[in-house]
């Protein structure tokens, strides 16, 4: 009985999981749009020239 029951829920799957999966591609792509940004802004601020008080 148990079986029929667990059935019956699995027509209700589609509107749990296709939300779910939208919200999780919708965090891996902002994850990576971040890590693109950020990657960018640290390549920015590290290519000027150093130059240490020891080079003076």
């Amino acid at each position: 009985m148990s079986t029929v029951g667990l059935a019956a829920l699995t027509g209700y799957l589609d509107y749990v999981l296709l939300p779910a999966l939208a919200v999780f591609i919708g965090l891996t792509v902002y994850a990576f749009w971040r890590k693109k940004h950020y990657d960018a802004s640290y390549e920015s601020n590290f290519k000027a020239p150093r130059s240490f008080p020891s080079e003076k």
